[in-house]
């Protein structure tokens, strides 16, 4: 079950990508049954298990600061 997950409509997630979760990001480490994922966030020494529905993908573009 570590493959890529498909969420209706949504981009598939992937164990080792950057995934936000409210306010944190961390990466997908890998998936824990049918509605459930480890992450490890940034700046914690430990994982989590967290609701895959509330996952989402982390862009790689980020937003030009300034002007």
């Amino acid at each position: 079950m570590n493959g890529p997950v498909k969420r209706g409509g949504e981009p598939e997630l992937r164990p080792g990508e950057r995934v936000r979760l409210g306010g944190r990001e961390g990466v997908l480490r890998y998936l824990y049954g049918p509605g459930a994922a480890v992450v490890r966030f940034d700046q914690e020494d430990s994982t989590k298990v967290v609701p895959l529905r509330r996952l989402v993908a982390c862009s790689e573009e980020r937003p030009l600061s300034g002007g």
